[in-house]
């Protein structure tokens, strides 16, 4: 149905106060998230001192996304290596170095190497592993999120370079630390 131009000042106006309301709301939502990361962190030490061998979940992040529709096969293609492995790994959990290079390669990550999978191994053994602030850890041989990087994709998917980058993703709900899932 088309709207008549007598109408149309009317809805211009309404849609531009539903944009406002939508921006202070993605604001407030920002400042919350940001809580509930700094309360989530507070509780994984707390509970560690308690109980040195805690472990909190292994998945902490629960991505929501805005566009369904969006090709899977061009996810990765506005970002980088570095978050494409996060966000992968924090979606699928523990991945073998194939399979991730396989996985990044399927969702749009350009590459002109030889061998993929080189420079995935790489990143994950050398900048991701840097001491002390590590990213990723190898189990079994396949890559997962430390309890570091799971902080540090939440972080980024909360960041409005990602979320601008990644028109199917939209701030995530963060779980509580321990919480079920």
């Amino acid at each position: 149905m088309k709207i008549n131009d007598q109408l149309k000042p009317q809805y211009t106006a309404v849609i531009s106060d539903l944009e406002v309301e939508r921006d202070a709301i993605h604001k407030e939502l920002g400042a919350l998230q940001k809580r509930i990361r700094e309360l989530d962190n507070t509780l994984v030490t707390l509970r560690h001192r308690v109980d040195p061998g805690y472990a909190p979940p292994s998945k902490i992040v629960e991505l929501r996304h805005r566009d369904p529709s969006f090709p899977e096969n061009e996810k990765y293609t506005r970002i980088g290596v570095r978050w494409a492995i996060l966000h992968l790994l924090g979606e699928r959990g523990p991945l073998a170095t194939a399979d991730i290079a396989d996985a990044l390669v399927q969702r749009g990550v350009r590459t002109k190497a030889a061998n993929f999978t080189n420079n995935v191994s790489a990143m994950l053994t050398a900048t991701m592993r840097t001491k002390g602030s590590e990213e990723v850890e190898s189990v079994a041989s396949k890559w997962q999120l430390t309890e570091n990087g799971r902080n540090k994709l939440a972080k980024i998917v909360a960041s409005p370079d990602f979320l601008n980058a990644c028109p199917w993703a939209e701030a995530p709900a963060v779980a509580a630390a321990g919480a079920a899932h």
